[in-house]
């Protein structure tokens, strides 16, 4: 059992961003034998990391900025009393080009990620994966 610090891990001294200063306990409380710190990661700031090429993220950014770009012009449609349809059409070009920066960054998760992490035998990534999909059908 573990004993965590209940500080976020940016104010604790001598550890790395993302990480936290843990004690074991064994499971009446008491400290363990080998009371030693051990640094566990940080469920509150820690996060994985997927490099991308230049062009993937350069892709990637055009899109969205697309996107911000067509959520500016519904607003200030808005701001100008415009028509609901219309608004309503542009709404559903942003949602679509949403769903599509979704789908390239789900595609290239499975190409990537989940193969990487099914090869080196960890079949949790699988029930990640299926959390993903549900989310997104």
């Amino acid at each position: 059992m573990f004993f965590f610090v209940p500080y976020p891990c940016a104010l604790i001294p001598y550890t790395l961003e993302g990480y936290i200063m843990v004690k074991k306990y064994d499971e009446e409380g008491a400290m363990s034998e080998d009371s030693k710190l051990e640094v566990q990661p940080c469920e509150c700031c820690a996060y994985k990391n997927k490099p991308r090429s230049s062009e993937n993220k350069e892709a990637l950014i055009k899109r969205i900025n697309r996107a911000q770009g067509q959520l500016n012009g519904i607003k200030q449609m808005i701001e100008d009393d415009r028509y609901c349809k219309d608004i309503l059409i542009q709404l559903s070009a942003v949602e679509k080009a949403v769903s599509a920066v979704s789908r390239e960054i789900l595609s290239e998760h499975m190409k990537t990620c989940v193969v990487d992490d099914i090869q080196k035998g960890n079949t949790e990534i699988i029930d990640e994966v299926l959390q993903l999909v549900t989310k997104y059908m």
